[in-house]
């Protein structure tokens, strides 16, 4: 992906340096609401055309960076729920290894159990039967 924004950028890096270094006259620009409107700057074509391309770009990427606000929020909470959501699966994986051991605990109670029921009724039936 970095190689095709590359790809991208370099042709628009070229034309707008061949723009700025064919635009290289002086340009005047009045700074009315600042300064007395009789006050000019002067400064270079190409430094105005940068100049004012960096201003853009920031601008740019203040509004994005409020555009996206809701969504960093979101994404924040969603992290927030997934902290509180992993702890208390930790939770019930603890208690479902809990139960399980019980389970298996009373499994072998219960066979030992019927083991033990098995040998009682065994030994009443054989003093019952007649040989």
């Amino acid at each position: 992906m970095k190689v095709f924004k590359f790809l991208f950028w370099l042709p628009v890096l070229l034309v707008v340096l061949v723009f700025v270094s064919s635009n290289n006259e002086k340009m005047s620009f009045s700074v009315w609401p600042f300064l007395p409107s009789e006050t000019k700057v002067d400064i270079s074509g190409a430094l105005a055309i940068i100049g004012l391309i960096l201003f853009g770009y920031v601008v740019a990427k203040i509004d994005s960076w409020f555009s996206y606000a809701p969504i960093r929020r979101a994404l924040s909470a969603q992290k927030k729920e997934n902290k509180v959501l992993g702890k208390k699966q930790k939770e019930l994986t603890e208690t479902i290894s809990g139960l399980q051991e019980n389970i298996s605990s009373l499994k072998s109670q219960n066979i030992a159990a019927a083991a033990e029921k098995i040998s009682l009724w065994s030994g009443l039936k054989s003093k019952f039967i007649r040989k």
